[in-house]
């Protein structure tokens, strides 16, 4: 999304005073809200899905209040949670071991990849 079309979601969210088929807002300041899975559910089974603002106050006529830490809010969107993990093996009929397996490949991919250089250094312990 360009700043361009992000002004322009938040305009028009200005002008109707709530929120739209495919744009929400949500607060966010200290971390991400308790009911963002059930609109990222709601997107998933929307044709087109849709957009998620964070850090805008809904009852401040969508006042741009920012995030308070964008890193961990990064974090916790790109990491699973038992609970995720539950709600999308309901939505998919699957079963959670697979989401939580998923992530755990991807975290060891991450951290194989950040540490390259560390973990060459190490070497086996004699026995």
């Amino acid at each position: 999304m360009t700043d361009e079309e992000l002004r322009e979601h938040i305009a028009l969210l200005r002008r109707v005073r709530t929120d739209f088929r495919h744009v929400e807002a949500k607060l966010a300041w200290g971390g991400l809200p308790k009911r963002l899975w059930e609109t990222l559910s709601a997107f998933a089974n929307t044709a087109g899905g849709g957009v998620i603002i964070l850090g805008l106050d809904e009852g401040a006529n969508f006042e741009v209040v920012g995030v308070e830490s964008p890193r961990k809010i990064m974090q916790d969107l790109g990491s699973m949670t038992a609970d995720m993990a539950i709600r999308l093996s309901r939505v998919f009929k699957t079963t959670p071991d697979i989401w939580m397996n998923l992530q755990k490949a991807v975290d060891l991919w991450d951290a194989s990849q950040a540490n390259k250089r560390d973990y060459a250094k190490l070497r086996p312990i004699a026995a």
